[in-house]
């Protein structure tokens, strides 16, 4: 098993604003978060700072702070892939 400290990069959803008005985005966001986030499926974005590393569902705002990953045997592969 591998242990990775610090290393939770990258994390993000495929949600973009894009050309969208921030009063639409706060509708998609409000009807996520309603539907979703209330099931556990949240959009989670990974928060790095020098202090702090944690998701962040930037639907209904609950963060989850990490401190390490543990990774099963065989999978490090999977972990160290670049997209």
């Amino acid at each position: 098993m591998t242990k990775i400290i610090n290393k939770y990069v990258g994390i993000t959803h495929p949600l973009d604003q894009g050309n969208l008005s921030d009063e639409k985005f706060d509708l998609i966001l409000n009807a996520w978060k309603f539907s979703n986030c209330s099931q556990g499926i949240h959009l989670w974005d990974e928060v790095w700072s020098d202090d702090s590393h944690y998701l962040h569902c930037d639907a209904c705002g609950m963060e989850v702070h990490i401190d390490y990953i543990n990774v099963p045997n065989g999978k490090d592969d999977v972990v160290g892939k670049k997209r």
